[in-house]
């Protein structure tokens, strides 16, 4: 699962939202590393130029079966939320870079186990500017909404 955020708006903006639907679309054929599948989806839009007025915010959610639990990958996007306990998923150091930024972006996969009938909740600012004080501060905004 990926959810993300499009800079702009309008006719670029939705042309840029189209070409990074595919370019992940794309790459996840190819791997289930979320990192992996945002690097390749960063190369694919770097390369062609795409970005030139906005970048793109994204999370990438993929279930290990294996190890009962999910793998995720940040692109400047907030982390997703853990329903079952009300918290976030762990984001030790920075927040690695938006879609369109940097070719060389690094990206890293995170995994959590999620406990039986657990899940997670992906969400764009729209989410914390509707509910909070619109200055970013997702925990906070959150917190307000009842999440």
């Amino acid at each position: 699962a990926v959810t993300g955020d499009v800079s702009g708006k309008g006719l670029p903006a939705s042309q840029l939202a189209w070409y990074v639907r595919t370019a992940i679309a794309s790459a996840a054929r190819f791997t289930a590393d979320p990192a992996e599948i945002l690097r390749l989806a960063n190369t694919t839009i770097i390369e062609r130029d795409v970005a030139d007025h906005g970048f793109v915010t994204l999370a990438a959610v993929t279930i290990d079966a294996e190890n009962d639990g999910i793998r995720w990958a940040l692109a400047g996007h907030p982390p997703p939320l853990l329903l079952d306990s009300g918290t976030y998923l762990e984001t030790t150091g920075a927040m690695d870079l938006p879609l369109g930024i940097k070719a060389d972006a690094p990206y890293q996969s995170r995994e959590q186990p999620l406990a039986v009938g657990g899940g997670v909740l992906l969400y764009t600012d729209g989410l914390t500017e509707a509910h909070g004080t619109g200055n970013g501060d997702h925990s906070r905004s959150l917190e307000k909404s009842g999440w």
